[in-house]
């Protein structure tokens, strides 16, 4: 049987999403859960602090699916996020395992992930899909809203798989968004053979955390296989991976996939604006740093090791603490002032 069809604007949906819940009145909703998209083509735009797909303005979101067909355009209204919750409620469970998809956030939401002051866990993107996410102003593209952290994010494209994030001000491309308050990016696993570009700007990290927000326990891993994957990040003020303003622990950069980390005014991994960052592992035939001479690779650390591979490039000026090692597997060039730190 042929599937029809599915055309879905809302366009004056005041508090809900426009697939999903209405938002919370007189308790009327209070959950959304169990929203999948299989198949057909679907625009949906929510209200004032709805998502595109996902819950209304102070809704919990969960179980939100798109295994196949095309989501055209999934845009969150002010405060909510394009797939996932509305304002000022959480989300938990997205997975994104087939199909296309193309999510909006509204102002201080994330693309993909919660709207303000909600906090997002367990996103997950996987196969052979393609998805264009925007994140709203101070969101991340893929994670938390503004003000709010977000735990366990899982990234596993194949070969075939497309991944495209565009940030906003001071909101990470993969991570949390900014923060006026507390919060943080925990748990962030990338593996791919497919192709990954993330576009970070403002203050906010490429991956891990938006402005004065920490992240900690970042993993990009990846296996040699026939098509290798690539990675590309590219940050403004932040950090390719990291923290603006915030502390920095436990990232793993260990693949041989092509890996490029850059920033326009930042630095390539770790912490910035006297903030600390602390067991950054990198080990891969294919990383390559920061590309501009006046843009340092690291900021300071500790405890780490940079255990680089045969293309593994750097410039610019890095801090580096004396518990911190280089090594070198094979041939590398370094154009690199290290500046010892003793403290």
């Amino acid at each position: 049987m042929q599937q029809r069809e599915v055309e879905r604007s809302v366009l004056k949906n005041i508090g809900g999403a426009g697939i999903g819940s209405g938002a919370y009145i007189n308790d009327e909703a209070k959950l959304a859960s169990g929203i999948t998209i299989s198949g057909g083509t679907v625009i949906a735009t929510g209200g004032d602090g709805g998502a595109g797909i996902g819950s209304g303005s102070d809704v919990e979101a969960t179980e939100i699916k798109v295994t196949g067909g095309v989501v055209k355009k999934a845009t969150g209204g002010t405060d909510a996020a394009g797939v996932g919750s509305g304002a000022n409620a959480k989300v938990s469970y997205i997975m994104i395992s087939g199909g296309t998809v193309t999510a909006v956030g509204g102002a201080n939401g994330a693309g993909i992930g919660s709207g303000l002051a909600g906090a997002a866990s367990d996103i997950y993107i996987s196969g052979n899909v393609a998805v264009t996410v925007t994140a709203g102003t101070d969101g991340a593209g893929i994670g938390s809203g503004k003000n709010a952290s977000v735990d366990n994010i899982n990234i596993y494209l194949e070969y075939a798989g497309n991944l495209t994030v565009d940030g906003t001000e001071n909101g990470a491309g993969i991570g949390s968004g900014a923060t006026d308050t507390v919060s943080e990016a925990t748990n962030i696993n990338i593996s791919n053979t497919g192709f990954i570009s993330i576009r970070a700007r403002g203050n906010g990290a490429g991956i891990g955390a938006g402005l004065n927000s920490e992240t900690r326990d970042i993993n990009i891993i990846g296996e040699v296989v026939e098509t290798k994957g690539k990675l590309i990040v590219i940050a403004a003020n932040g950090p390719a991976i990291g923290a603006y303003a915030g502390d920095v622990k436990n990232v793993n950069v260990l693949t041989d996939a092509t890996v490029n980390l850059s920033a326009e005014n930042g630095i390539a991994v770790g912490a910035l604006n006297g903030s600390s960052a602390s067991d950054i592992t990198i080990i891969g035939d294919n990383i390559c740093g920061a590309k501009a001479e006046d843009v340092p690779v690291l900021g300071t650390v500790s405890n780490s090791v940079l255990f680089v591979g045969k293309t593994y490039e750097v410039y610019g000026t890095a801090t580096i603490r004396k518990s911190t090692h280089i090594k070198s597997r094979n041939n590398i060039r370094i154009t690199v002032i290290i500046q010892a730190d003793h403290s």
